[in-house]
């Protein structure tokens, strides 16, 4: 999986333009804390399972059908890679009206994983939907292996938020905000996820409100 890996990272920032000549010492910063993340230990369990993913599960590329149900569409990066990189994506960008970006409000009216029963409803249900047993114990360890990309997801949103700026009039100030929202929120994150991986009740707070919870206005 290539999201949150160095050659990822690297490509980025040596190819497609995401910081500019006078942006040195920001690119260098982030490189480092790119390379702390990097090393992050890696997820374990059923989100760790190579599955296929759509690779861009945000709220506009969800519709509901005739039948009530929601599908997916666009689906130009649909792969396989590990089930965290959906996961991850999906709660991180149906929260994004946690954010409070001012740049284009209309976009970010998703607040969907703000209180602990509806987390701990998606990762049973996306349990289930797996036939893997779905009791609060792998619920809760489900959720905590979510928690422990996002560093890597704030990686690859950043970079990816910042090419879309740098490459899209039209969205410049939401990526733009969008991208420094993540960036700097990043260093915070790690150390968040440190501290929770060192504290029962550290992670405790981390599985029923999410590691960007503390981030959030």
């Amino acid at each position: 999986d290539m999201v949150g890996a160095l050659p990822f990272v690297t490509y980025f920032l040596d190819n497609m333009g995401v910081f500019g000549p006078e942006e040195e010492e920001a690119k260098r910063a982030f490189a480092e804390i790119a390379a702390k993340v990097a090393a992050l230990p890696p997820v374990t369990g059923p989100a760790a399972d190579v599955v296929l993913a759509h690779g861009d599960p945000k709220p506009a590329n969800m519709l509901r059908v005739g039948d009530g149900r929601y599908v997916f569409i666009d689906l130009v990066t649909l792969g396989r890679r590990a089930a965290v990189h959906d996961l991850v994506y999906s709660m991180l960008t149906f929260d994004f009206a946690r954010a409070e970006l001012a740049a284009c409000p209309e976009f970010d009216r998703y607040a969907w994983f703000a209180k602990p029963e509806h987390r701990c409803a998606f990762a049973a249900a996306y349990l289930e939907a797996r036939g893997l047993p779905r009791g609060a114990k792998e619920t809760d360890e489900l959720l905590w292996q979510v928690e422990r990309w996002v560093p890597r997801a704030l990686v690859y949103l950043g970079l990816v938020c910042r090419w879309v700026a740098k490459t899209t009039p039209r969205f410049r100030d939401y990526g733009l905000q969008l991208s420094d929202f993540h960036l700097a929120t990043l260093p915070r994150a790690v150390a968040a996820l440190e501290r929770a991986e060192g504290s029962a009740a550290a992670r405790r707070r981390v599985v029923e409100r999410g590691l960007m919870a503390e981030f959030y206005p």
